[in-house]
C-alpha cells in the first residue's frame, strides 16, 4: 500500500482562482495519499469574490494612446473600436481607490480544498446581488481570489483591491453595456445589479458566462447584459 502523508502543500491557483486547470492533480494526489485522518491541506480553503467595478484609468489610457497620434498618425477613429477589441475578453488588471470598487465585495462560492471534488472546479455558476454605493460608471464585475490556511496559520492570502498587489491581480469582465460599452453605464446609489456569473474549464482556460442585469432607481429602467468570454492561460 501507498505511504500516506499528512500534508499536502501546493500553490496551484491561477488567475480568477481556477484558471489554468491545477487543481485536479491535487485532488488526485489528497484523495490516493491524504491521510483519512488529520491529513491537511495547504491552503486549507480558497474564497471565490466579485463586485462591480469602475475603471475608467484603463479605459482614458486606451483612447489617450489611439488619440495621440502614434508613429505621426491619425489613428482616433479606431480608438472605439481597438477598445471594444481589448475588452471582449477578461482583462488581468489592478483596481486602485475606493471609487473603483461599487458595492461591497462578496464572497460567492467557498471551496473547502479537503473535499471538493474536480468537477465543482470546473464548473460552476455563481448568482450575484449588488446595491451600489455611489455614482460611478458601471463596466462589468471584478473576480479574486482567498486563501486561508487554518489552525496555526493566522495569516492568510487576498488578491482583492485592497489588498497587496500580486500577480494574480483581478480578474475584470466587462458586461458590455450598448454599443459605447467601453465607456460603462451611468449608475447610482441604490441601483442594483444582479445575475449570474457561469464557467467551465477550456483546456488550460476558462469559457465564461456573465448575465445579469442593472437596475437603476432614478432612471427608472432596467439595462440586461450578456456576455460569452473567454479567459486563456497567459504565456
Amino acid at each position: 500500500a501507498a505511504a500516506l502523508v499528512d500534508v499536502i502543500v501546493s500553490e496551484w491557483m491561477g488567475y480568477m482562482l481556477v484558471c489554468e486547470n491545477m487543481f485536479p492533480s491535487v485532488a488526485f494526489a489528497r484523495d490516493r495519499w491524504l491521510a483519512p485522518v488529520g491529513g491537511r491541506m495547504l491552503p486549507e480553503s480558497c474564497g471565490f469574490w466579485i463586485a462591480p467595478f469602475s475603471h475608467r484609468e484603463a479605459i482614458e489610457d486606451m483612447h489617450g494612446f489611439w488619440s495621440s497620434r502614434p508613429y505621426g498618425v491619425d489613428m482616433s477613429r479606431l480608438a472605439n473600436r481597438a477598445i471594444d477589441e481589448v475588452i471582449s475578453q477578461p482583462l488581468l488588471d489592478l483596481l486602485h481607490g475606493p471609487e473603483s470598487v461599487l458595492s461591497q465585495p462578496a464572497e460567492v462560492w467557498k471551496m473547502d480544498c479537503r473535499t471538493v471534488t474536480s468537477q465543482e472546479v470546473l464548473a460552476q455558476t455563481l448568482s450575484f446581488a449588488f446595491d451600489i454605493c455611489h455614482f460611478a460608471k458601471f463596466h462589468g464585475l471584478a473576480c479574486w481570489f482567498s486563501c486561508e490556511f487554518g489552525a496555526g496559520v493566522p495569516e492568510g492570502l487576498s488578491t482583492g483591491p485592497d489588498d497587496a498587489p500580486t500577480h494574480w491581480m483581478q480578474t475584470l469582465c466587462f458586461a458590455g453595456l450598448t454599443s459605447d460599452a467601453c465607456y460603462g453605464l451611468d449608475v447610482g446609489l441604490d441601483d442594483r445589479v444582479e445575475g449570474s456569473l457561469s464557467w467551465r474549464a477550456l483546456g488550460r482556460g476558462l469559457a465564461l458566462e456573465l448575465r445579469g442585469a442593472v437596475r437603476r432607481k432614478l432612471a427608472r429602467d432596467v439595462i440586461p447584459f450578456c456576455r460569452k468570454l473567454e479567459l486563456a492561460k497567459p504565456g
